[in-house]
């Protein structure tokens, strides 16, 4: 047999209320040469029974179930998926969602045309809860993106390419992954017991990447706020987000990038921090403080502070920063939930405590 087109991977566990319609839409597509790796989590629902209705005698469907739920989010089965993939190009769709009917010929035409390592769509969010979509956090990023849309085929991206690049969302589902690239570059899913894994692959294929793509047209539709969820509500699982932290960290060191992206890491970092901190709440604090400190133990004084200034942390998340790294918890406690805008000189007392005292 042949190489198909793409190797479209879908991860599934317990959807069986929405993987029939996931299923319809990739049978839908515009293009027919593809092969669909499905790895079901051995789920504990109808979602096995019912990706077996959906596919019938489709040979282009393969299936794998998981014996015992894998730790953590989707990645051992997506690297699965990927693992087994003979595509010429890789994509996802996650087992709750859907797709536009002609978003895999456009983003692989995209990336043939311009012979990119990495296409990508916009994408819309469904309220399962309410039944209606809505725009996602970095739709209106889309305008930071149009001055980089000319740039010459035969062109690297450049570092301010891939820094606007970094700032969207990170989501795998949206995008189409030239397989060559992934396997030259070893590029795989994080796994352990930690959920969005999709962070790190954002910065490994953002940067490794000689060029990346994109449209901006809807080509996917992302189930939120449904029953069973990964990290609907409050969780210390949350936490866990800063393990990978540590794991960009340590691949921006191994590639010599680290002191060129570190703003850029800062910046990441506190957009984690921020959407961590509105969902957990005034839940868990201590789990935070535990979480948040290793991250920047190892950064100097110098570092930091730089890094800051040029990501533009505002002043009550620079405390919470000098507070972290002075390892003083009732500070960070009291920085975290303040709603009255922290005075420059109990800014400045912190900053210079934490100055002399490393």
């Amino acid at each position: 047999m042949s190489e198909p087109l793409i190797s479209i991977i879908v991860t599934c566990y317990n959807v069986g209320g929405y993987i029939e319609q996931t299923i319809q839409s990739i049978k839908d597509q515009t293009i027919s040469d593809y092969e669909v790796i499905i790895i079901d989590d051995a789920s504990s629902d109808n979602t096995y029974e019912l990706i077996q209705q959906a596919i019938k005698d489709d040979t282009r469907f393969k299936v794998h179930r998981f014996k015992e739920n894998t730790p953590g989010g989707t990645g051992i089965p997506s690297n699965y998926g990927i693992k087994h993939a003979k595509g010429k190009f890789i994509g996802f769709v996650d087992g709750d969602d859907w797709c536009e009917h002609d978003i895999f010929r456009i983003l692989i035409a995209l990336a043939e045309q311009h012979n990119a390592d990495v296409s990508f769509c916009n994408y819309l969010e469904f309220e399962e809860a309410f039944q209606k979509k809505k725009k996602p956090a970095d739709f209106g990023r889309w305008s930071s993106l149009i001055p980089y849309l000319d740039q010459d085929d035969d062109a690297k991206d450049t570092f301010e390419q891939k820094a606007q690049i970094l700032k969207m969302i990170a989501v795998p589902w949206r995008k189409v992954y030239r397989r060559k690239f992934l396997e030259e570059n070893n590029i795989l899913f994080p796994e352990g017991d930690f959920f969005y894994e999709d962070n790190p692959l954002h910065w490994y294929t953002t940067l490794l990447a000689n060029k990346t793509v994109w449209i901006n047209e809807i080509g996917f539709y992302h189930r939120v706020q449904r029953e069973g969820q990964t990290m609907s509500t409050a969780n210390p699982a949350l936490f866990k987000m800063f393990i990978h932290a540590q794991t960009i960290k340590e691949f921006l060191y191994e590639k010599n990038l680290f002191a060129q992206y570190l703003p850029n890491y800062m910046l990441w970092l506190f957009a984690q921090f921020s959407w961590i901190k509105q969902k957990a709440g005034h839940a868990y604090p201590d789990e935070f403080f535990d979480a948040l400190v290793p991250v920047f133990e190892d950064l100097s004084y110098k570092q930091i502070k730089n890094a800051m200034k040029q990501a533009k942390i505002n002043r009550q998340n620079r405390s919470i920063v000098w507070a972290l790294k002075l390892k003083n918890k009732e500070k960070f406690k009291e920085y975290l939930y303040s709603k009255r805008k922290i005075k420059l000189k109990n800014y400045l007392m912190l900053h210079l405590q934490t100055k002399f005292n490393i």
